[in-house]
């Protein structure tokens, strides 16, 4: 089987797989025929290069976000002024006309 490389931001396999740019992957894996898909600029063909695994591909994007939520949830947030009840309660009442 021929291999091609994905020329646009991603691109749907069998099975809902997910190729990004760049993934070079087997012919047996497009939804459609491959000259179509060459004729229209999405994938190349290319010679002699080994074929990504799309599941690790996207195993591998998971365990970054996941990595990346774990950051964020680290971080600390300092807290901000807090303004007594009282003066929010006291503060003056401001109305204006709304035009329709």
């Amino acid at each position: 089987m021929a291999k091609y490389k994905i020329l646009v931001i991603a691109h749907c396999l069998l099975n809902n797989q997910i190729a990004n740019f760049g993934d070079i992957i087997d012919e047996s894996q497009l939804t459609s025929p491959a000259q179509g898909l060459v004729n229209a600029g999405f994938i190349e063909e290319v010679l002699d290069a080994p074929v990504v695994d799309v599941k690790e591909t996207a195993a591998a994007k998971k365990k970054r976000e996941a990595d990346e939520a774990a950051l964020v949830s680290d971080v600390v947030a300092t807290p901000t002024e807090e303004v007594p009840t009282e003066e929010v309660l006291d503060a003056p009442v401001v109305e204006t006309e709304v035009k329709v």
